[in-house]
């Protein structure tokens, strides 16, 4: 085992300066936990990615990204916004003392097998040997990780996503957690009942530091409505997601309890005395303890689990959502949908009825019959009909060899859209921008001050009608930038779900800034993510002013 090990990591930089310009910021942890039991570690898995610092065969860890949770059949359960391009191990159950501690400060790192004393550092967590028998390799995308399509990482919609092992494990290794056959989890928030999640996330309240936790913690926080979870978020959809936390992050005692960075796509879940029922993953959430925690729905996505188990283990492939678009004023539309049996049998259709469709939905024609040979398809033909603006969905419920499958439908008609309003709200040729830029020559028309008032509110105006430079955030904090032929390249601090389009260049004259433009409110571990961006054709030499600081370990040495 590795005594000690030492590296030049400015963490603390990035998490202060880069993640504390938001006020919506994402911070996802265990806080106020205490240790989880034999059984409640019994399902737990955990994502992690290989974090590299040299180009020498042993200059890496494996550092935990992401909690999981076993399903069974060899399969994984966790967020989507948690998968990358990366490289991955899973760990399956507990990890228990086979975890290290790395440890940072503003100069350098070091390995141990006991926590740090003080908050004041930012410490991860990484497997002590990396080839546990249980620590699985997870490297093709195309074939062994599946994540939802539409996954939106701007409102972390669909945020779920599985992985299939290469084998399924033994008996002994992991246990099974149980999903959910009903919609329960409104009663459960009706009641306030506690729900249970875990994690070996950050441990501390502090936005400054990074803190994670060998032992894996558990939290009961209750179980939150969905309209009082509405009134925090925006974003919050009570099909796709569910609630749990305390509105204000504090318990009746005055503890601070949530998940929070390092906990994202663990399980929320509940012991009903005999099954561990897994209600939701862990998504999002404003800081850390500071309101309710929002994580995706289960049961409201079990349709796309059982269809991608018929696709991996059954190796019956279709289409999981029939969707009709967008269309302006009304909609009158058909959408082909078809399965295909490459299962290596006959497969059983009957019942394949669509009279349950939901209104506005149905059948143009229909050429599946009651069974399908091996490698053969089928298809069916689905119309949408509506007449007023709306957003239309439902689903509807077929059986393949006596097990139920769904489909979900959705549709979007919305009103026309005007090009000839003379008072449009945004870029039209006669915005009502240009009465304000007008005001001043009627005012001040016989003095001194009119020209000045015109340029002044002109420059606010021409401001708001574009990216709005006066009112956008502090420039991000930029980690081994580098201009390539392809422009600037550079690393960012990333909870997991930063994309290229939250992420603006900022140009002044021959300087660069990098600004963020969308809270990161993902809570998977701290990563840095590397982007490549392309700068202006017009400028041939930029200073990098970002500040830009330094986070790759230029070296490392490990003692025996």
């Amino acid at each position: 085992m590795r005594s000690g090990v030492k590296a030049v990591l400015v963490w603390l930089v990035l998490i202060g300066a880069g993640s504390m310009a938001w006020a919506e910021e994402i911070q996802p942890r265990i806080i106020g936990g205490t240790p989880a039991t034999g059984a409640e570690g019994d399902f737990f898995a955990i994502l992690m990615v290989k974090y590299e610092w040299g180009d020498g065969d042993n200059e890496f860890l494996w550092e935990p990204a992401c909690g999981a949770s076993y399903i069974g059949d060899g399969l994984v359960l966790t967020a989507a916004h948690c998968l990358g391009d990366f490289e991955y191990k899973i760990w399956l159950g507990d990890p228990g003392n086979k975890m290290g501690y790395e440890t940072c400060d503003t100069s350098q790192c070091s390995v141990s097998e006991t926590a740090p004393i003080s908050d004041e550092v930012y410490t991860a967590l990484f497997p002590e040997f990396n080839d546990e028998l249980y620590d699985i390799n997870v490297s093709d995308q195309g074939r062994e990780i599946l994540f939802h399509k539409k996954y939106d990482p701007g409102t972390f919609a669909n945020d779920i996503a599985l992985i299939r092992l290469a084998e399924i494990p033994g008996p002994g290794v992991v246990e099974a957690v149980t999903l959910p056959q009903i919609n329960n989890y409104p009663n459960l928030s009706f009641s306030g009942d506690d729900v249970t999640v875990i994690g070996l996330g950050d441990t501390t309240y502090s936005t400054n530091t990074f803190k994670a936790s060998r032992d894996l913690l558990k939290l009961d926080i209750p179980a939150v409505t969905a309209s009082a979870c509405s009134s925090k978020y925006s974003n919050y959809d009570d099909e796709i997601m569910v609630c749990a936390g305390y509105v204000n992050g504090v318990d009746n005692v005055g503890a601070r309890k949530d998940s929070c960075q390092g906990d994202s796509g663990g399980p929320l879940f509940q012991n009903n005395g005999s099954d561990f029922i897994q209600y939701g993953i862990v998504s999002f959430g404003l800081s850390c303890a500071e309101t309710y925690g929002v994580y995706a729905d289960v049961y409201g996505l079990m349709y796309w689990i059982d269809n991608v188990k018929a696709y991996w283990l059954e190796s019956i492939d279709f289409d999981w959502n029939v969707s009709f678009g967008r269309s302006e004023n009304s909609m009158n539309r058909t959408v082909g949908w078809s399965i295909t049996n490459n299962s290596g049998s006959r497969i059983d259709l009957s019942p394949f009825n669509y009279n349950d469709l939901p209104a506005g939905f149905s059948v143009a024609s229909n050429l599946c019959g009651s069974a399908l040979e091996n490698g053969q398809s089928c298809s069916v033909s689905f119309n949408a009909v509506f007449n007023a603006a709306g957003t239309y969905k439902g689903d509807v419920f077929f059986d393949i060899n006596d097990k139920t499958y769904e489909l979900k439908f959705d549709a979007v008609v919305v009103k026309p859209t005007s090009t000839s309003t003379r008072f449009s709200g945004g870029g039209g040729a006669f915005s009502s921008w240009w009465l304000l830029l007008a005001a001043p020559l009627v005012v001040f028309r016989r003095t001194r001050k009119g020209p000045l008032a015109l340029v002044l509110l002109s420059t606010l105006g021409l401001a708001a009608c574009s990216s709005n430079p006066f009112a956008s955030e502090p420039p991000e904090v930029v980690f081994n930038p580098a201009i390539t032929e392809e422009g600037l390249e550079f690393s960012v601090m990333s909870n997991g779900c930063t994309q290229e389009n939250h992420l603006l260049l900022r140009v002044k004259g021959d300087e660069v800034e990098v600004v963020r433009t969308q809270p990161d409110m993902c809570r998977a571990t701290p990563q840095l993510k590397r982007f490549v961006m392309p700068l202006p054709e017009q400028e041939s030499v930029w200073q990098l002013e970002n500040p830009v600081r330094y986070s790759n370990r230029v070296s490392r040495e490990a003692a025996n």
